[in-house]
């Protein structure tokens, strides 16, 4: 009976380490994809493959860009070709995983090679920033839902 006893133990004890190893790994397989993402979507604004983009992108994704402006992704700057850049750096810095939800925070060393109108953007004169970008996953894909960015003034 002893016997028994120290192999329900011993395998109760397994089953509780490869549970809490499961889930450690599931949100480090997660982070690894979103980086992933992150990485790609710059590499396709650099590369101007704006539909690319838009595949990681949910259908209402929102974007409250530097300028002030909350948006549709589907009709902003960056889809419409009025903002380019000719250097883009992202830093992630913090990556919060709740679930479904994925919040990635950080920092951007950015150069734009084309801008809005009336903008306080200079074309050719690096601008650091503040970023906030958010993912959901749905039906088992990894989307964009929302993003922020804000400059850092150069004071």
């Amino acid at each position: 009976m002893k016997h028994i006893y120290v192999a329900l133990n011993g395998l109760i004890l397994l089953l509780l380490q490869l549970t809490a190893g499961y889930a450690q790994s599931s949100p480090n397989n997660a982070e690894v994809e979103i980086r992933r993402l992150e990485a790609e979507q710059v590499e396709y604004l650099m590369n101007g493959k704006v539909a690319e983009m838009k595949n990681n992108w949910a259908s209402d994704h929102t974007v409250n860009n530097p300028f002030n402006v909350v948006q549709d992704a589907a009709t902003g700057l960056i889809q419409s070709g009025v903002l380019t850049y000719s250097k883009f750096e992202r830093n992630i810095e913090k990556i919060l995983i709740h679930d479904s939800v994925i919040v990635v925070m950080g920092n951007e060393l950015i150069v734009p090679k084309t801008a809005p109108k009336d903008s306080s953007y200079e074309t050719s004169q690096p601008i650091k920033r503040r970023f906030t970008n958010v993912w959901m996953q749905k039906d088992g894909k990894w989307l964009m839902i929302a993003r922020h960015a804000s400059n850092i003034c150069s004071n």
